[in-house]
């Protein structure tokens, strides 16, 4: 029996002097919560996921508002114009987020006015004539 407690006593003061040693690992392991939150946003960041705004579309990728058939027709047509930032690589049509841009505002600042010429009305005389004749004013002999 006093074999028992003295193995007893001896694993008892072991698990002590691990457990001080586990607590000062843990202390040295922590990280704080500021650094922890970096690492996910970089980890995110890294994967593509999350809210970060993409650096580069592309037809999987599209930007806000863009169909896939139209983001080709456009990529097409600003390739062949050699737009910086419009890039293809293997199959794939790349944008660069700054180009992108670009080409927006490129988009909402082109001149957009109506025609100012007026279709002709054509006159007929004999109506207007007849019109006048009678004292009835119409519209096409006021003007």
């Amino acid at each position: 029996m006093s074999r028992e407690i003295g193995q007893r006593r001896r694993a008892s003061s072991t698990t002590s002097a691990h457990g001080a040693a586990d607590e000062q690992n843990e202390d040295a392991a922590r990280v704080s919560d500021e650094q922890a939150l970096d690492a996910l946003r970089t980890l995110r960041r890294w994967l593509g996921l999350g809210g970060a705004q993409a650096s580069t579309y592309d037809a999987d990728r599209l930007p806000p508002g863009v169909t896939r058939d139209g983001y080709h027709r456009r990529h097409r047509a600003r390739m062949r114009e050699g737009i910086e930032g419009w890039t293809r690589v293997g199959q794939a049509r790349l944008v660069s987020a700054s180009a992108w841009a670009l080409e927006v505002a490129r988009e909402t600042q082109r001149a957009r006015t109506r025609s100012t010429t007026a279709a002709p009305v054509a006159s007929n005389d004999v109506v207007d004539e007849l019109d006048a004749a009678l004292g009835i004013k119409s519209r096409r002999a006021a003007r």
